[in-house]
């Protein structure tokens, strides 16, 4: 491959042994996330490759070597701060791969999804503005944001019936250990463990 940065779509098509044609629909269809050159030319991330794979459940070829390790793009949306900067420590030292993003609104949280894509978002329940249920709903609804994955967080167990009716694919009732957040991060984003459930 030329650049281990970014493929075209003709790499990635010998890669995974598909048609060239077929990885233009995936990425003209918003599948698999591109962007394109000046002179209008699609190229792919590794990481994104990988993203699109695993969801798809397709195998990932071992072409894409070690430097295309799947970045988990993590988005934590809640308005206590002293608890989601120390969450947002813990998961970026206990994995590289973890990037974590804060917003401490409903607002904020929305136009972040919009402007970031996150792989995954933490999301309280109660906060100033929307509550998380209905950030939850409008997540799931937008077709350009539903697989995003939502993990629900309250201090409120009964909370985790609304959460589930929003369609969060997740539930974390609070206050919990920040070793079981880590674990269901890395199941949801990465596919690694046991479910923890």
């Amino acid at each position: 491959m030329k650049n281990p940065n970014f493929y075209t779509s003709l790499e990635v098509a010998k890669l995974i042994d598909t048609s060239r044609t077929t990885v233009q629909r995936w990425i003209d269809a918003g599948n698999l996330k591109a962007f394109r050159t000046i002179g209008n030319h699609r190229r792919v991330k590794p990481e994104d490759l990988v993203s699109f794979l695993r969801k798809q459940g397709m195998p990932i070829p071992s072409g894409l070597g070690k430097e295309a390790a799947p970045r988990v793009r993590i988005l934590v949306i809640d308005d206590e701060a002293r608890y989601v900067k120390a969450l947002k420590a813990v998961l970026e030292r206990t994995d590289k791969r973890f990037e974590v993003d804060i917003a401490d609104d409903s607002l904020d949280g929305l136009l972040a999804v919009g402007a970031r894509h996150p792989d995954i978002v933490l999301l309280d329940a109660m906060m100033p503005g929307w509550d998380g249920f209905e950030v939850c709903r409008r997540i799931k609804r937008a077709p350009e944001t539903k697989d995003i994955l939502v993990v629900g967080m309250s201090g409120t167990a009964a909370n985790e019936e609304a959460f589930r009716k929003a369609g969060v694919d997740a539930f974390l009732k609070k206050p919990f250990d920040t070793q079981l957040v880590v674990a269901v991060v890395a199941w949801l984003g990465l596919g690694t463990g046991a479910s923890p459930d």
